[in-house]
């Protein structure tokens, strides 16, 4: 199969919290991150619809400072979890 990516991906293992309108709060690991998305690992749980927008806050990155949430939309989803694309700010 070939992949058409627009941007290169990084295998990256990350604590986010993704948080949803009817959802809640819930806590999720990273399986790779790039500049246009990341994929999220969400085994045993009811994944959200492909078109779904959330915020996404990464975890324990920034020492003392409060990360930053981004805005994201779920472009795809597998049996190991979810694809995100971040949103620009508008």
């Amino acid at each position: 199969m070939t992949e058409n990516r627009r941007h290169e991906r990084y295998a990256m293992s990350l604590e986010v919290e993704v948080s949803h309108v009817e959802s809640g709060k819930t806590t999720l690991s990273t399986k790779d991150i790039s500049d246009g998305g990341i994929f999220l690992y969400m085994p045993n749980q009811l994944r959200p619809a492909i078109g779904t927008v959330m915020h996404l806050k990464l975890r324990g990155l920034l020492a003392g400072e409060e990360p930053p949430t981004v805005k994201v939309k779920v472009v795809r989803t597998t049996d190991e979890g979810i694809g995100l694309q971040f949103i620009p700010e508008d």
